[in-house]
């Protein structure tokens, strides 16, 4: 179990490391498409939403262990965490075309 938790404890801290980097160089090109379909209207605002995106799953990775040994909840919730922070990450893609 010990394993199990330093496994996810360093998977969120990568995912932190990520988003933080994200933040910090403000630049988007990791996106699939980006120039050839995809260009970002503001990408100092996009980078910084999707690196607090990034940096909340990798909260929520390294919570989740824990969460889940304590309190008897299945890996299938963290799927669904996980599904949700995609979903708000096409949002935020979205709302940066609809902005002018």
């Amino acid at each position: 179990m010990l394993i199990y938790l330093l496994l996810f404890a360093l998977a969120g801290c990568l995912f932190i490391w990520i988003g933080s980097n994200i933040l910090k160089k403000e630049r988007t090109p990791f996106i699939a498409g980006y120039n050839t379909v995809f260009h970002p209207k503001n990408e100092r605002v996009l980078a910084r939403r999707v690196g607090v995106v990034v940096i909340l799953f990798g909260v929520e990775t390294i919570l989740f262990p824990p969460v889940a040994f304590f309190f008897n909840v299945e890996g299938f919730y963290f799927g669904i965490l996980a599904g949700v922070d995609i979903v708000v990450v096409f949002i935020l893609l979205i709302v940066d075309q609809l902005e002018v």
